[in-house]
């Protein structure tokens, strides 16, 4: 009879020995990591803000985003060791430092620390009345402020929104070469309104509307039309 073959046994898997020393070193070390990141986004913050001030806003995002290319070489001169590092590790950090990069700078161009932003002038709205005492919306301005003609215009009514983030010093209208201050409208309170009666009957006319906030910066829209 042939002999039966023997099985060899099977070799059973063993799973590494976990080292509680190793896991709390690299998690001691991630931790630095990010902590380094967000330290480090703090400078560039300062110097992309410093840059805006200035009317380099360009130049300083493309500083930010240079300084992610940059945060190898500061985890080496701090002796971090990024040879184990993997793919997901850098994106981790990098995008965390750039977050807190850009709400540091964003903060930083916001009341209280500064206001670099112009006030906005939006939904202008230009009433006129005829001869004959009917007032009509003669126009809905937006984006393009170049009105069409009116006729036999005996007074005007003038609306316009305005904000600004960190609040309005004044609103003011310049008809005819003489400035005028648009005033706050109670019920709405970011319209601001303007009433003029004319000399005499006349075809339309041109203004400027101006508005300036409390940090002097100043936004103009000038809206023409045939004399």
């Amino acid at each position: 009879m042939a002999k039966k073959k023997k099985k060899e046994p099977k070799e059973v898997f063993t799973e590494p020995e976990f080292s509680e020393v190793e896991f709390m070193e690299t998690e001691i070390e991630n931790t630095k990591c990010g902590l380094i990141a967000i330290v480090y986004a703090i400078p560039v913050a300062l110097v992309s803000f410093g840059l805006t001030l200035i009317g380099l806003a360009g130049i300083g995002f493309l500083v930010g985003v240079f300084s992610l290319f940059t945060l190898r070489t500061v985890y080496q001169k701090l002796g971090i060791r990024t040879k184990g590092f993997e793919r997901k590790t850098w994106m981790g950090n990098g995008a965390l430092m750039f977050f807190v990069w850009l709400l540091i700078w964003i903060l930083l161009l916001n009341p209280p620390f500064s206001d670099v932003s112009k006030p906005s002038i939006i939904q202008v709205e230009l009433w006129t009345q005829d001869t004959d005492g009917n007032w009509t919306l003669a126009q809905r301005l937006s984006g393009n402020y170049e009105a069409t003609p009116v006729e036999n215009v005996t007074a005007i009514k003038l609306k316009a929104n305005v904000t600004d983030n960190g609040g309005i010093g004044s609103v003011s209208v310049i008809f005819e070469s003489t400035t005028y201050n648009m005033n706050r409208n109670n019920t709405h309170p970011y319209q601001y309104e303007y009433d003029h009666t004319l000399s005499d009957a006349r075809d339309f006319y041109y203004f400027t509307i101006r508005a300036v906030d409390k940090s002097d910066n100043v936004n103009e829209i000038l809206v023409t039309g045939p004399t």
